[in-house]
């Protein structure tokens, strides 16, 4: 307990102050010792002049000074007058009042900078005298750290939302960008467009590209719940550097992504962790160092063959061997001034146990820091056919965009003019669309599901097909297609989506009850998928 407690009951019993005989001391020893085991607070009385009376703890490390040297002297003198006028100021109020109050405080003591709530209330001696205030305070430093944490997770838990939301709004403006660069390059036309406008198409339809993959891997994050598919697991570490593209300007990225078998997993689940990897290896790095900072990923096999692995390396300053085995606990952070949450790496290994691989960290100071990911190939793994250089994702798999190699002849396809019905409630979009789609079709557009409604509600058979966003306020693409199942042209419903973050909409794209294309899509993938869907309902 410390020898503060008893000294303290003694000099008050010797002060005769509210304590009757030996006995009595006793038992108020340890009632006191009792309670500051258990509660692990401080316990003071002090008079309206804030002068301490008396001190009890079991915590001494907690105590601005010593206990004998509290007693007899004021806070003023303990704290200066700036800080207790504070204090005096709530210790007379409730001294007047008879009214309890509770306060929070920081003070630097040998336990370090701790914070503290304080309960005061008023206690009147059983002799009479002057009115006293007791002070019970206790340690709140580790359950703030906590709050703070927690609140910080509460907001990485909303990026998921924010990062489909995002991708969506992005999506809208790419749609009519491609389509208007389709309808622009067919004005043109191949024979006459010059060098230098060729090129210019060329660099804003690979600028809009590029925006889209970034769209693309913004959706590996945004998903609603954890779907576990084979995949290859370049694509959501390609979504990765992709998405922290901008931090990695800073270094020297040296990439080695070998063919791999596929593994079971989430991709937007397996994207969060190689970024959290990769941004972690970012910010080790010292600004002042002269070495060339370097971060190395690789992708391999197992040497037995049973497992994918995936490496990312720096050749930073390493972590401290003492805090090494700390470094996957929850809220350890060696990045505290710096905002750093200590649940990226936890959480990483968490997602990587789920998956049923494990997460290895292997460092040394001032050579650099090693984490390696192990996850066990599928059980009927295939190989890709396409190289490592392309595994990013994001052809028509992601967004119905495909690379398209320009020819100098136009290519002639002859197609059956279908009736197309186009709903989205972006305008510029439709009229894009119109315009890219007139030559080999006829199309009709609506801004609103429910006029499309009533436009097929006079005559079902009118539309060969019908092209329908997911997302619009009021009636959705979900609701739409429920409508057109109740009139028996389902068939006939193609869904055009920029991104599904409502767990109801992912469901309904998941399920692949009816065609999809992704935002932006490119006029030939389009125009492909409606002469599909048209053989379909006719061969059916």
């Amino acid at each position: 307990m410390g020898g503060s407690n008893r000294d303290v009951v003694r000099a008050a019993a010797a002060t005769g102050d509210g304590v009757d005989d030996a006995g009595t001391v006793a038992e108020l020893q340890d009632r006191i010792d009792v309670l500051s085991a258990f509660t692990r607070g401080l316990l003071f009385e002090m008079d309206r002049d804030g002068r301490y009376l008396q001190v009890w703890t079991s915590e001494e490390q907690l105590l601005v000074r010593p206990a004998n040297e509290l007693i007899g002297r004021t806070i003023t003198d303990i704290v200066g007058p700036a800080l207790a006028a504070r204090f005096l100021a709530i210790f007379r109020r409730v001294i007047d009042t008879g009214e309890p109050a509770q306060f929070e405080y920081s003070a630097d003591v040998p336990a370090g900078r701790r914070t503290f709530s304080c309960a005061a209330r008023p206690r009147d001696p059983r002799g009479g005298g002057e009115r006293r205030i007791t002070l019970f305070v206790y340690d709140i430093t580790d359950a703030k750290a906590l709050e703070a944490k927690l609140v910080q997770a509460e907001k990485l838990a909303a990026l998921g939302l924010l990062a489909a939301s995002v991708g969506h709004e992005i999506r809208q403006p790419l749609a009519y960008l491609f389509t208007s660069l389709d309808i622009l390059e067919k004005e043109i036309g191949p024979a006459t467009v010059r060098s230098a406008v060729s090129q210019a198409l060329g660099g804003i339809r690979g600028g809009a590209r590029r925006i889209s993959e970034i769209a693309a891997s913004l959706d590996l994050l945004a998903g609603p719940r954890r779907t576990t598919a084979e995949l290859d697991i370049r694509r959501p570490l390609q979504a990765a550097l992709d998405l922290c593209a901008s931090a990695l300007s800073r270094v020297r990225v040296e990439k080695k992504l070998d063919e791999v078998p596929h593994v079971l997993g989430d991709e937007g689940e397996l994207c969060q962790v190689f970024a959290n990897l990769l941004l972690n290896a970012v910010q080790c790095f010292v600004p002042a160092n002269q070495i060339v900072s370097t971060i190395d990923v690789r992708v391999s096999v197992a040497p037995d063959g049973a497992s994918v692995i995936v490496s990312v390396s720096d050749n930073g300053p390493g972590i401290a061997p003492d805090q090494l085995s700390h470094i996957f606990d929850p809220f350890f952070t060696t990045k505290a001034e710096d905002g750093g949450t200590g649940l990226g790496l936890f959480i990483t290994r968490g997602i990587v146990a789920a998956h049923g691989g494990t997460l290895d960290v292997a460092s040394e100071s001032g050579r650099g820091t090693s984490f390696v990911v192990s996850l066990p190939r599928a059980g009927q793994a295939r190989r890709t056919d396409v190289p490592a250089s392309a595994t990013r994702p994001s052809a028509e798999a992601r967004t119905g965009i495909r690379p398209v190699l320009h020819s100098s002849k136009p290519s002639v396809v002859t197609r059956r003019r279908l009736q197309v019905l186009a709903i989205d409630d972006e305008p510029r979009f439709l009229e894009s669309l119109r315009l890219a789609l007139e030559d080999a079709h006829q199309v009709e557009t609506r801004t609103s599901a429910a006029a499309a409604l009533e436009l097929l509600r006079e005559d079902p058979d009118r539309f060969d097909v019908v092209l329908c966003d997911l997302a619009m306020p009021g009636t959705d693409g979900v609701t739409f297609y429920e409508r057109m199942q109740e009139m028996g042209i389902a068939d006939r419903f193609v869904v055009m989506t920029g991104g599904a973050f409502a767990p109801r909409a992912a469901d309904f794209v998941r399920s692949g009850v009816c065609p999809s294309i992704g935002k932006p899509f490119l006029l030939e993938r389009l125009l492909a998928l409606l002469d599909e869907v048209t053989e379909a309902r006719h061969a059916s």
